[in-house]
């Protein structure tokens, strides 16, 4: 069962599902191959930046980490016949998996609202004491 709060993510490529995991070892190893910080590599995805390199690496980590006994040569193969498109879709879900810790814009918003809720009753009290 994945955990998408551990890094965990089931992925689609080329019809087939690969479970998929990115741990700090992970997210370390793959700013060591690429020379860049996993932040700089999901901004550079969104700005049609990032290298098939750079989506190779990073599944690679990913998919062999998620209990995949997979080359990285198998791994590019597998990208380029799912189809470019399709590989740099996949590595932008595991990008945005890992740094938003599994949480969609939509429990970070409810996150958020939670928490300046309990300021407010924070506040409340305080001043009910003064």
């Amino acid at each position: 069962m994945q955990n998408k709060f551990r890094g965990e993510l089931k992925v689609n490529l080329n019809n087939t599902e690969y479970n998929t995991r990115l741990t700090l070892d992970g997210i370390m190893r793959i700013e060591t191959a690429t020379g860049r910080p996993i932040l700089k590599l999901a901004t550079e995805l969104m700005n049609s930046n990032l290298s098939v390199t750079d989506c190779v690496n990073i599944l690679s980590v990913a998919i062999r980490a998620g209990g995949n006994n997979m080359t990285q040569k198998e791994i590019g193969e597998l990208v380029f016949q799912s189809g470019l498109t399709e590989g740099i879709r996949v590595t932008g879900e595991i990008l945005a998996n890992t740094i938003t810790g599994g949480k969609s814009s939509q429990e970070e918003d409810e996150d958020k609202d939670e928490d300046e809720g309990s300021e407010k009753n924070v506040e409340a009290v305080s001043n009910q004491t003064d």
